[in-house]
Parts: C-alpha cells; sequence; structure tokens
C-alpha cells in the first residue's frame, strides 16, 4: 500500500473517530456530517454499530448519504425500538411472575422510558434482573415452570454471580440474565431502590445504579463498550444524587480505585471528570485512552493493563486476576489476532 494511500485511510479513520465522539457529546451536527466523504460515512456506521450506538444517531446523519446506508440505519432502528418493546413487555410480564422474590431490574431496562425516552435509542440485548442469594433457587425452578431454559455458560470467576435463561417467543427471544449480587465478589447488602417513573418496575436507588454501572462497565467489561459509558453520562445528566453517599458505596467495597480509573476514562470522552471532587490521576496519555476506548480490541496491552489496575491487588483481586488471565485473555487473544 503506498504512503498517500495509507495516509488517507488515516485521516478517514480520524474523521470517523471524531464524528464518534461528537456523537456522544451530542454535537454531530449537519456541518460535521456535510464533511464526511462516503467512505468516512461508513467508517463511522460501523464504529456506532460496534458500540451499538445507532439508536443515537440524529436523523439528519442519513440524509446526505446513499439510500443503502439510509436503509442500513433505518433497518436497525426499526428492529431495535421493536425488539425493546417485546423486552419491556416481557419485563413487565417477568415482574409479575417474580413478584414474590422482589426483583430488581438492572441496566439498560431499567433506564428504558426516564434516561430513554424512545424505545429504539438504547441498544437493548437481555433483560437483567437481581434477586437474593437466598431465593436464587427457587427463582430457576419458577422461571423454568414458566417456559424458561437454564443456558450453559463459561465457569468462570466473572460468572458465578448469575445465571442465564432463554426463552423463545414467536420471532423474538428472551435472554435473561438473574444476579444474585451487582458484580462477581461484591457483598452489598439492603441495596436502596426507586421505582422507574416510567415502567414502575423496581431500580436501583440512583447512587446505586453509578455504583453498578461504573463497576459493570470497567471491573466486569473493562471499558469495551461506549453505550455503557453513555448511559452513565445521560444519568448523571439527568438525576442529582448524594455525592458521599456515593463515595462510601466504593470506599467500604474497596472499589474507589475502579472510580478513580473511571474518572480518567469519562474524561477521555467528555473532556471533563466524572467527578471533580476526585483528584485526577493522569495514569495514560489522553489520546492513546481514547483511541483504546474507541478500538477496545486493538489495544491489547492496554486492554490488560486497564483490566489489572482496575482489579487491585487484594486476595480476591489476585485470584480474579489470575482466572481471568487463564479464561478470557486466551479467547480475547486468539478472536483479535
Amino acid at each position: 500500500m503506498s504512503r498517500y494511500l495509507k495516509n488517507q485511510l488515516k485521516r478517514s479513520s480520524q474523521k470517523a473517530e471524531s464524528a464518534l465522539v461528537a456523537l456522544l457529546n451530542e454535537n454531530l451536527n449537519d456541518k460535521f456530517t456535510h464533511r464526511l466523504s462516503e467512505v468516512e460515512a461508513l467508517q463511522f456506521l460501523n464504529l456506532v454499530e460496534g458500540h451499538n450506538l445507532e439508536g443515537i444517531l440524529p436523523s439528519h446523519f442519513s440524509q446526505n448519504l446513499p439510500h443503502y446506508i439510509q436503509q442500513r440505519i433505518q433497518k436497525r432502528k426499526i428492529y431495535q425500538r421493536s425488539y425493546n418493546q417485546f423486552l419491556y413487555d416481557q419485563s413487565k410480564q417477568l415482574n409479575l411472575i417474580l413478584n414474590n422474590f422482589n426483583p430488581i431490574f438492572l441496566k439498560g431496562i431499567g433506564l428504558l422510558g426516564n434516561v430513554y425516552h424512545d424505545f429504539e435509542v438504547r441498544n437493548i440485548a437481555d433483560i437483567d434482573i437481581l434477586v437474593s442469594q437466598k431465593t436464587s433457587r427457587e427463582v430457576e425452578n419458577h422461571l423454568i415452570k414458566f417456559g424458561y431454559k437454564l443456558l450453559p455458560q463459561v465457569n468462570w470467576m466473572g460468572n458465578k454471580h448469575k445465571q442465564n435463561f432463554r426463552l423463545d417467543i414467536g420471532d423474538f427471544s428472551v435472554f435473561l440474565e438473574i444476579h444474585t449480587s451487582l458484580i462477581c465478589f461484591d457483598r452489598s447488602q439492603k441495596l436502596l431502590t426507586r421505582k422507574n417513573e416510567f415502567s414502575k418496575l423496581t431500580t436501583l436507588s440512583i447512587e446505586y445504579q453509578f455504583y453498578h454501572l461504573i463497576l459493570h462497565l470497567g471491573f466486569q467489561h473493562n471499558y469495551t463498550n461506549l453505550k455503557w459509558l453513555l448511559d452513565i453520562h445521560l444519568l448523571k445528566r439527568k438525576y442529582e444524587f448524594d455525592l458521599e453517599f456515593l463515595l462510601h458505596l466504593f470506599k467500604k467495597s474497596n472499589r474507589y480505585r475502579s472510580l478513580i480509573q473511571f474518572n480518567e476514562i469519562y474524561h477521555a470522552i467528555y473532556k471533563e471528570p466524572f467527578l471533580s471532587q476526585i483528584p485526577r490521576r493522569n495514569l495514560y496519555f489522553p489520546k492513546s485512552l481514547q483511541k483504546f476506548l474507541i478500538y477496545p480490541h486493538k489495544y491489547k496491552t492496554l486492554y490488560a493493563q486497564l483490566k489489572l489496575i482496575e482489579k487491585g491487588i487484594g486476595l480476591e483481586s489476585t485470584l480474579f486476576s489470575i482466572d481471568w488471565l487463564k479464561q478470557k485473555s486466551m479467547i480475547f487473544f486468539h478472536k483479535n489476532p
């Protein structure tokens, strides 16, 4: 490949990356999108789809693009709207089925209707429900009685706090995760909850939602999908919260390290810290960190570095890191040579 072509591809990639960051900051205006060539628009769209952000694409983005790209975007939005409506209806049904077990709805379904008003906006793949460890076996039997099938899963420490179920209904399938804790090793007791204003489903309090979403993004998934970062950004923008209580949750659970690291992650995309009260620690060059967030599977060294720093050096964290290195990194490097 000639140097000229390499430079052209590099410039196209940079424009696509800038457009993705602008989209997350709600700055993707007409002037910005009109400057994108067809190749750059396709690169941008591939990044958007890779992070499951198709639903937040503004309508003006596709107006000046070839018809086949417009169809691709519209088809995805129509499907997501239908599937989210399906999952929302099934969540209401599950709330009735599991009413005696006090289910708490997490992540996407918990955000639908209050943070995300339009059903096509948030890409939701499954339903996440938190129940107590004591009732988990009863919940499993109850779900099986109503047609849900227990699915096999990879046996490693990161999965020990949840079970996966599936129910096929017509053209769609319900994928359900039953959690017995917010993340692995979490021992939070007496979680504070609230009702989703739209769905009336029980969700976590705003502070506990931040606590869970930040740890899910970082500790559980190592910042590999920007839709989860957007969840936190929009939640912060909409709701006031008790800062001292939020800091208390992270410190009490020995996860304050995760909050410090997340502060840098948030700054890499939104150019401000998530919490200005936390002293910033510039552990990484901002440009490389932003690149990692956009292409997490290309930056394998930084991926491993963030993962190990996130876990810390406690006994549980060390065991987790060893298990992750055995179970996850081999799969990761095999799939991303």
